[in-house]
């Protein structure tokens, strides 16, 4: 037989290959008469480009790890924790965990494998993960919601829930059957398993299960909902039957968001500032809602257990609007360069973008989509980020988009 990862063989795999791996192996050896501190130094040579500081020191910081420490001086968890910690932060493509938890006390492996999960849910990363102690496997795996899923393993010793999981947006590229039965179906029995397990389960929609690429009036909640496609109409289905299920609930239709490593028509539109080139958005002064990443952040943890928010649907987005011209001037802004914006008559653009096909990346680009977030405001929560500024900040960030 035979084995490839990317595309080489597993027996010859090349320098460039290995370094989109990552491997935790069983008892965790670590060169024991070095400092955690060393050790960090020593890896990341491994890595030049790669390797992620901040996530590193993300990681010491959450399992409490000193870093002054040998390793001859650490438990048996805590070199686990370093072996992750030191594993991940290359950002590695596939990561391979050998028993990682093999001789760690209840207490500890239940530390690392949360500390696991929280990198499954922030990296995207794909893991192969085997042991030989069952409950530490259904602990971390994650069920496939394109057949009827079992929660109880996740649900296990939670209080609340923040539901995010499912298919993008793909225009074209899959039949409706899909978007129907993982972004609703396995949310209705996700719902329903959850009930009388949980205090609280948060389900994040989109702005999408309401209203389509543009409106001329700011979107309320009480605004009748007019999917547009599979996708929007399997997030609006996802509502109904979260909302029927008995379970106490709470669902949030978030706006675009933005932050570092964002991607999508906000990069897009961030590769296009980096360039000196003068840009034809002068005249774009339509206003369009949009989300940053830590208010979306603190918009859940609110809902998480305020009572004004129990059994609600709220949308989310920043608290002011922004023309897409003022988007622009933002992300050069960041860049520590002026808008250099000119203005062309938008008729003669989009009679262009018509005649190419584009006229719905027109429509997103040059459509109003203001979102009224006062209900949410009301509730008590306040956005603590500013859109213009959280797009510079972005924008100054090192990876803050890409497309």
């Amino acid at each position: 037989g035979s084995a490839t990862i990317f595309g080489c063989d597993c027996r010859d795999l090349p320098a460039q290959v290995r370094q989109r791996i990552g491997y935790v192996t069983e008892g965790h050896r670590l060169y024991r008469w070095m400092r955690v501190s060393q050790l960090e130094r020593f890896q990341r040579a491994f890595f030049p480009g790669l390797w992620d500081q901040g996530l590193f020191d993300d990681m010491l910081d959450y399992f409490r790890l000193p870093r002054k420490a040998k390793i001859k001086r650490l438990s048996n968890g805590q070199r686990a924790q370093v072996s992750l910690a030191l594993a991940m932060a290359p950002h590695p493509e596939l990561l391979i965990m050998d028993d990682p938890t093999l001789g760690l006390d209840a207490a500890i492996r239940r530390q690392f494998l949360e500390g696991m999960i929280q990198l499954i849910q922030r990296e995207g990363r794909t893991i192969l993960f085997s042991s030989h102690i069952l409950s530490d496997v259904e602990r971390v795996a994650m069920p496939d919601l394109a057949h009827l899923t079992d929660w109880s393993g996740l649900l296990e010793g939670a209080s609340h829930v923040v539901h995010l999981a499912g298919i993008a947006h793909s225009p074209g590229t899959l039949p409706d059957e899909i978007y129907a039965r993982i972004n609703a179906e396995a949310v209705g029995e996700l719902a329903a398993q959850a009930k009388g397990v949980v205090e609280r389960v948060v389900f994040v929609s989109s702005v999408r299960a309401q209203v389509g690429l543009s409106s001329d009036e700011a979107i309320t909640e009480q605004d009748a909902p007019a999917p547009t496609d599979a996708y929007r109409r399997s997030k609006l289905e996802a509502e109904r039957l979260l909302a029927g299920s008995g379970v106490t609930y709470t669902t949030l239709r978030p706006a675009v968001v933005y932050g570092k490593g964002v991607k999508g028509n906000i990069a897009v539109l961030a590769t296009l500032a980096k360039t000196p080139t003068p840009l034809p958005f002068g005249s774009l002064d339509n206003h369009r809602s949009l989300l940053a990443l830590d208010n979306f952040i603190s918009a859940v943890t609110h809902v998480l257990d305020a009572d004004s928010a129990t059994n609600e649907t709220f949308l989310v987005a920043d608290a002011e609007p922004i023309s897409v011209a003022d988007l622009v001037s933002a992300m050069r802004e960041g860049l520590g360069r002026p808008p250099h914006l000119v203005k062309i008559p938008t008729g003669a653009v989009k009679r262009l973008m018509k005649s190419l096909g584009k006229e719905a990346d027109w429509e997103r680009v040059s459509g109003s989509f203001v979102i009224d977030v006062s209900k949410l405001m009301r509730s008590g929560w306040q956005p603590s980020v500013k859109t213009h500024a959280g797009i510079a900040a972005m924008m100054r960030a090192e990876n803050g988009a890409s497309a």
